[in-house]
C-alpha cells in the first residue's frame, strides 16, 4: 500500500527512457456483432474498448479515430484504407454463433508493411466466459502489435477524504473517474497521475496495487 498527496505531479513509477511515441498509427474498426442478438453488442464494444485503451496506455502507437462507416475486410480493401489514412495497422473483429459449437470471438490485426493478418480466436460457451474471452483476445492482439508478451494488472485506490472524487490518468490517458478499481492496465512502468475533481488537492490517495 502506498500513499501519495494530490500535490505531487507524478504519483507512480515512470519509465526511465522516453520511446519515440506516436510514430506508428493504428485504426480500430468497430467489432461486429454477427449473432443477431443485440445483447451481445456489449461484448464486441467492450473488446474494442479494451484494445483501444490498452494501446493508449502503453503509449508507443497513436490510435486514429474509428471510422463511422463500414469498410471491407478483404486484404485489398484493408491495404487501400490503410494507405488513405496513414495507418500502419488495422484492428477489427467479430462475435458470431456458428451452427455447431460454441460462440466465437475473433480479432484480427492487419499489418500494412507485409500485408499479413494475425488472427486471435476465443470460444465463448456461456455468459461466464464473455469477459475472460474479451481479456484474452485483447491481450493476444496487444502482444502481437507490440511484439512482446503483455499481461493485465489492476490499480485499486481510494481517496480517504472524498471517496471517488478524482480522475486517474495512466500515461496521461484518462483511465477512470469516480471509481475505486481500474482494470486492464498493461504491465510495465507507467506514469499514474491522480487529480482531484473538487479542486482541493491536499487529499490523500491510497494505492493498493
Amino acid at each position: 500500500m502506498k500513499r501519495f498527496s494530490f500535490a505531487l505531479a507524478v504519483l507512480f513509477m515512470v519509465a526511465a527512457a522516453a520511446v519515440s511515441a506516436q510514430d506508428k498509427r493504428v485504426t480500430i474498426l468497430n467489432f461486429v456483432n454477427a449473432t443477431g442478438d443485440e445483447a451481445n453488442s456489449a461484448l464486441t464494444t467492450t473488446t474494442q474498448s479494451i484494445i483501444d485503451s490498452g494501446i493508449r496506455y502503453i503509449g508507443i502507437f497513436k490510435v486514429l479515430p474509428t471510422p463511422s462507416f463500414a469498410i471491407g475486410i478483404d486484404a485489398k480493401t484493408l491495404k487501400e484504407y490503410a494507405g488513405l489514412t496513414g495507418s500502419e495497422y488495422i484492428i477489427y473483429g467479430s462475435f458470431s454463433t456458428p451452427k455447431k459449437g460454441p460462440s466465437l470471438l475473433e480479432g484480427h490485426l492487419y499489418n500494412l508493411s507485409d500485408g499479413s493478418i494475425f488472427t486471435a480466436k476465443e470460444e465463448v460457451e456461456n455468459v461466464l466466459d464473455i469477459f475472460s474471452a474479451s481479456d484474452s483476445l485483447s491481450l493476444s492482439i496487444l502482444s502481437k502489435l507490440h511484439n512482446m508478451k503483455i499481461a493485465y494488472g489492476t490499480i485499486s485506490l481510494g481517496d480517504e477524504k472524498n471517496p471517488g472524487k478524482f480522475d486517474v490518468y495512466v500515461n496521461d490517458v484518462l483511465a477512470g473517474s469516480s471509481v475505486m478499481t481500474i482494470a486492464n492496465i498493461p504491465d510495465g512502468y507507467k506514469n499514474v497521475r491522480v487529480v482531484s475533481r473538487s479542486g482541493d488537492n491536499d487529499g490523500t490517495v491510497v494505492f493498493n496495487d
